[in-house]
């Protein structure tokens, strides 16, 4: 778990809903994909809550996710 345990992860949730609500959300008025919205908000949800041991590896995880939904599409 990252240094500051559920403090952390609050704090990254609320930046992900910051992010989605004044990116993303306009993004979707426009014309985007709400996956690709869905993608970027849980790419900076993650990099808020950073934690040195498990974030490398779940980073590349979630790279691995994006490619693959990019090929489904």
């Amino acid at each position: 778990m990252a240094p500051f345990g559920w403090w952390g992860l609050s704090t990254a949730l609320s930046v992900a809903l910051a992010y989605w609500l004044i990116k993303e959300r306009g993004d979707l008025k426009r014309g985007g994909a709400v996956l690709d919205g869905l993608e970027d908000t849980a790419m900076v949800a993650l990099g808020t809550y950073y934690g040195p041991v498990w974030w490398p590896p779940l980073m590349l995880a979630c790279g691995l996710v994006v490619m693959i939904s990019r090929v489904l599409r």
